[in-house]
């Protein structure tokens, strides 16, 4: 453990050990001349014929062309400041005061002379793929009529400045950081080994820089589409898009797959700072400057990998976010993560006049074609079943409903089954939440189980999305899973069962022997009806059992004694607690993929409900398919320390000792490989005490009659042919505070990541407080684990070096300002 730690640290002091950020390449220049006019003079000059004849678009006010060439300028500093290299723009013009300045072109697309360009474009950045096309250059579209309305404009007239367009539009600005971090993209090394990655990651990563430039420099939400803002692109569709896609429908998948790298941007500030929140939506607005971190960017495109399409660029992806030393995650965890995530941006993040709800629903739609409702009501004993179509690499929603009139928490289980590398390709989470679990598995010789549970308080409604993406993204398949969703349990449908009381006494025999008198007649007040449930059913299949050959068994149970057998256990432990290692239960569910972090106890009155109440079914052993009546099964009720079974009552042993065969009734309506449902019955009688006497007991009285109906929602669980996989564990996860169990993060130091982080230089608290992110905290931090790896002291039982090595990720950022030690 101390050596695995070591490791770890030494990773870390690695990167807080190191100096300053590298400084980036120097720009020629960060200064911009706009134009009025293409770089051909032919269609320069009929474009000024068509504007004296009235029919070309207004000119620019002098104002305005200021304005872009300021706001090109200061996106283009953020830019340089960020690490990237000098971006692939031409020409490179010299001013009359000698300063030099990129020059930009403005003019109609479409218009005279330019029926080549598309009108409905925005903006235009040409440049050849391998430097066939001498043109490198900005081109702003000045048309400001067209189809798509105020959609296709960059600026407009507003009238104070009389026949001059005088502003621009909130997506203009989005549109002028967009085209030049595109000339950004072709200076680095990644573009430079790959002339044509997908749209997806071209245009996709140029989007989501563009309109969070517009918003952390101008405090600009394009809010005339808060879809195309927020990258709402239809998810249930593959991530990248098949071979034969339209170029059209590419493009336009691409742009909108701005929000899967505005999320890794999110996803790289929350890890590196404690002043800012997990990357997912909440009740509070998105208004820091800083709420995106886009420098995993220059980190990503300074790589030069040659790559191709069917998968290759997403699968270098994932390897590169599993090197990267600050992001250290995997693209099947982020992907799961982040359509999770996205799932309510429509009630968090969308602005409009419509209602939340609305909102909500709208966003779905286009992402996950919707939420398909699924409604769960355990006192009807169902289970739906929902088809899902999931391409490669995509998401669906489910939306779930309780509806019933229970108190407690609800554990419903959702699984279906599918080959051993579909399974592993899918992952549940909550909408909003960074949650995402893979699937719990069973394997089976001839197929898989995939597996999660999921808690629902009363009248709860949750919406999860469904994420299909493997563990080497291309290796994603194709397939349509069936779910089944339903409150796996029992409930007594008859009278309830009672206390067994001591056997009957023969007439005149001495009632102090047991201290128990006669039952009370049946009907009685312990025999009212009981309605209890959904609680934990489990079935065991019994394992290498050896049975004599010619087995030959004279009553009518004989199939319990002369074969395998199986047991149905049936507690009112509820489901929850089944999920916790603790002595309450053994149930194969506290394993399964959980979309919650459990407290040791939900309530007080949830504890009351712990009835020691078992019932046990045992029955011949059945295979998958089964569908019948079995009489003669054993039905055993354990409460209060008593017990009661399903025997006789008429004893069918003609001989000296006395014989009961089992006389309970089991019902299956269901049993495969996901389920196992039906109804069970049978009069209960107290077994005689072994001494009693051969004539006392040829007739049993009966205490009363069970009747009761199970779904065991987890057969495989008890069934030898399975093999359960759990999980696997994701320790890049736990750098986010948030995303660590509940348990875990309960225990961690409150200095870690808690408290107020000093900026460079500052005093800042001292590390009882919280981590100092000063650069003198930062040498005083550096001393005291040089003397900890010196010593090597028992570090498992000193919390406090956990806080301190956590404070080398929460300082990183903050450090790399201080001066090389």
């Amino acid at each position: 453990m101390r050596a695995v730690f070591f490791g770890w640290l030494a990773m870390l002091l690695a990167m807080a050990m190191a100096g300053p950020a590298a400084a980036a390449e120097p720009w020629p220049t960060l200064s911009f001349e706009l134009v009025e006019g293409s770089q051909d003079p032919v269609a320069d000059a009929a474009a000024a014929l068509a504007r004296a004849a009235g029919q070309g678009p207004e000119p620019l006010s002098p104002q305005l062309k200021l304005e872009i060439e300021t706001y090109l300028s200061t996106v283009a500093s953020e830019y340089q400041r960020m690490g990237f290299p000098p971006p692939q723009l031409e020409p490179i013009v010299a001013r009359s005061d000698g300063s030099r300045a990129y020059r930009v072109y403005w003019y109609a697309f479409g218009g005279p002379g330019r029926g080549t360009l598309d009108p409905a474009r925005v903006a235009l950045m040409a440049y050849g793929c391998r430097g066939e096309d001498a043109s490198r250059a900005m081109n702003l579209n000045a048309r400001t009529e067209g189809a798509n309305g105020l959609h296709n404009r960059l600026a407009i007239a507003t009238g104070r400045v009389p026949g001059r367009l005088d502003q621009l539009t909130d997506k203009g600005y989005a549109d002028l950081a967009h085209e030049l971090f595109h000339a950004v993209q072709r200076g680095t090394a990644f573009y430079d080994a790959n002339c044509e990655p997908p749209a997806w990651f071209t245009e996709g990563m140029a989007e989501a820089v563009g309109h969070d430039m517009a918003w952390k420099l101008k405090r600009i939400r394009s809010g005339h589409d808060p879809f195309n803002r927020w990258g709402l692109r239809p998810y249930f569709q593959p991530f990248d898009a098949a071979p034969g896609t339209p170029d059209k429908e590419k493009t336009a998948r691409g742009y909108g797959t701005s929000s899967f790298w505005r999320y890794l941007a999110e996803l790289e500030r929350a890890m590196q700072s404690s002043d800012s929140p997990p990357p997912k939506p909440g009740p509070q607005r998105v208004n820091r400057a800083d709420a995106f971190d886009y420098g995993y960017l220059v980190r990503l495109l300074s790589q030069a990998p040659r790559l191709a399409d069917g998968g290759r660029t997403m699968d270098w992806i994932d390897g590169w976010l599993r090197t990267d030393q600050r992001l250290d995650t995997r693209f099947d965890r982020v992907f799961a993560d982040f359509v999770g995530v996205i799932a309510d941006f429509g009630s968090h993040r969308i602005d409009g006049v419509l209602p939340v709800p609305k909102r909500r629903d709208n966003a779905q739609l286009l992402l996950f074609d919707g939420c398909k409702e699924v409604t769960q009501n355990p006192a009807q004993g169902a289970e739906e079943l929902v088809v899902l179509a999931l391409p490669a690499v995509s998401a669906r929603c489910l939306r779930l409903h309780r509806q019933d009139t229970q108190d407690g928490v609800l554990a419903v289980d959702i699984r279906t089954e599918v080959t051993a590398a579909q399974a592993r390709s899918l992952w549940l989470g909550r909408a909003g939440e960074t949650s995402a679990v893979a699937a719990t598995l069973h394997d089976h010789p001839r197929h898989t189980i995939a597996n999660w549970v999921l808690l629902l308080e009363p009248g709860q409604s949750v919406d999860v999305v469904v994420a299909n993406v493997a563990n080497t993204p291309s290796g994603s398949e194709d397939f349509k899973p069936t779910f089944r969703i339903s409150v796996p349990g029992w409930q007594w449908t008859g009278t309830g069962p009672v206390p067994a009381p001591q056997p009957r006494l023969r007439p005149g025999a001495d009632r102090t022997r047991s201290g128990r008198g006669e039952l009370p007649p049946p009907g009685g007040p312990e025999s009212e009806p009981v309605t209890q449930g959904p609680a934990t059913a489990q079935l065991h299949r019994e394992q290498d059992v050896d049975h004599a050959p010619g087995c030959r068994w004279p009553y009518a149970d004989a199939r319990l004694h002369c074969g395998p057998a199986m047991t149905l256990v049936l507690k009112r432990l509820p489901r929850w607690l089944a999920h916790l290692d603790s002595g309450f239960s053994d149930a194969p569910a506290r394993h399964a993929g959980s979309l919650e972090s459990f407290a040791a106890s939900r309530s007080a009155d949830a504890l009351r409900a712990l009835d020691d109440l078992e019932v046990r079914i045992r029955l011949p052993r059945l295979e998958h398919g089964f569908k019948g009546v079995l009489e003669n099964v054993l039905v055993t009720v354990a409460a209060d320390g008593n017990e009661s079974v399903t025997r006789g009552p008429r004893d069918a042993e003609s001989g000296t000792l006395a014989y009961f065969p089992a006389s309970g009734r089991l019902v299956v309506d269901q049993y495969d490989s996901l389920v196992f449902r039906g109804r069970f019955e049978g009069d209960v009688v107290a077994l005689p005490l072994p001494n009693a006497h051969r004539e006392d007991r040829p007739l049993l009285p009966v205490l009363g009659r069970v009747e009761g109906r199970f779904l065991v929602g987890q057969p495989w669980a008890g069934d030898d042919r399975y093999t359960p996989v759990a999980p696997e564990a994701d320790q890049g996860a736990l750098r986010i505070r948030e995303r660590m169990p509940g348990p875990l993060r309960g225990a961690l130091p409150a200095t870690m990541g808690t408290g107020p982080v000093a900026a460079p230089g500052d005093a800042g608290p001292g590390q009882g407080e919280a981590c100092d992110c000063s650069c003198a905290g930062h040498q005083r931090l550096m001393r005291e684990i040089e003397d900890i790896d010196r010593t090597r002291p028992d570090l498992g039982a000193d919390p406090a070096m956990l806080a301190t090595t956590m404070c080398l990720l929460t300082c990183q950022a903050a450090w790399s300002a201080c001066a090389a030690e």
